[in-house]
């Protein structure tokens, strides 16, 4: 792990006369960890960030690099509500805001999922144009290793229902699933079934009709011969499999999902299995 740290020297302040706010950055998994802390003698009010849906963070922009590509992420999302949350820091103390890049990489129009790989870290949390509190805006860079999720002949050992979140990312004809370890340890998964074709016991969508109904889209079919394949997740890593919407959706003479944005539910409910990961995780999709 590598950790820089960066001095920033405050524009102004409704809390302190213009000081110091430092902030270091480290990460663990696929997030990264940001500690600002107050070296100055004035106890300083932080804005860290904005309880919505999901802790959203007005003012973090990340740029990763690999293999010569440069990508952005932000982490704000649409919101219809939402709550500031102020940390009072004394002087010589820190307070650490961590945030998952592989999370936030399906998010806020992000766009495509972040991958396993190495990646050159630059964060900058800017908060130039705020009005109470320490103004300032402060970068740090680092490196950020994401795990690969790795084939397993079985999970021997005894599994949770917790550690997991569920990520989905729809495209024009395909939809993504991705179940990812945000957990400190290791966790083991069903992944899918191995048959004639890519199949899974546990992943389905619920998308709603008109007349306040709705239809389930699993990823199951008729099949002969089949076996779970399963994957070793170490912190931070993905299990991502890919399936084409419109075959699944279309099955059996079933008729295709009703056309134009519609904000569906996906699940991975792996309530069912015993000799792995057994818990039940969903998420909001948007299918175009």
């Amino acid at each position: 792990m590598r950790v820089l740290l960066c001095l920033v020297m405050m524009v102004g302040s409704a809390v302190a006369e213009p000081g110091q706010v430092a902030m270091s950055i480290a990460t663990h998994g696929s997030a990264i960890d940001l500690t600002f802390t107050n070296p100055s003698q004035q106890t300083l009010s932080l804005r860290t960030h904005v309880r919505a849906t999901h802790d959203n963070y007005d003012w973090l922009t990340v740029k990763l690099t690999a293999t010569g590509k440069t990508r952005t992420l932000r982490f704000q999302e649409n919101r219809k509500k939402a709550v500031p949350v102020d940390v009072e820091l004394l002087p010589g103390k820190s307070t650490t805001v961590s945030v998952d890049l592989v999370t936030w990489s399906t998010r806020a129009n992000n766009g495509e999922p972040l991958r396993a790989g190495t990646y050159d870290v630059e964060a900058t949390w800017d908060m130039s144009k705020q009005t109470t509190g320490p103004v300032f805006t402060a970068t740090a860079k680092t490196t950020l290793v994401i795990a690969a999720a790795k084939e397993a002949t079985g999970c021997g050992a005894k599994e949770t229902t917790t550690g997991l979140e569920l990520l989905v990312h729809a495209d024009k004809d395909t939809i993504e699933f991705g179940v990812h370890n945000i957990d400190t340890g290791p966790h083991c998964i069903e992944a899918y079934i191995k048959t004639h074709e890519q199949q899974s016991d546990q992943l389905s969508i619920e998308v709603p009709l008109a007349g306040k109904t709705t239809r389930e889209v699993a990823f199951n079919d008729d099949r002969d011969k089949s076996a779970p394949a399963y994957n070793d997740l170490a912190p931070g890593a993905t299990t991502w499999t890919t399936w084409k919407l419109a075959d699944w959706t279309s099955r059996h003479g079933k008729r295709p999902l009703p056309k134009g944005p519609t904000l569906a539910t996906a699940f991975y409910d792996a309530t069912r299995v015993t000799n792995a990961w057994h818990g039940k995780l969903s998420a909001p999709v948007v299918i175009p």
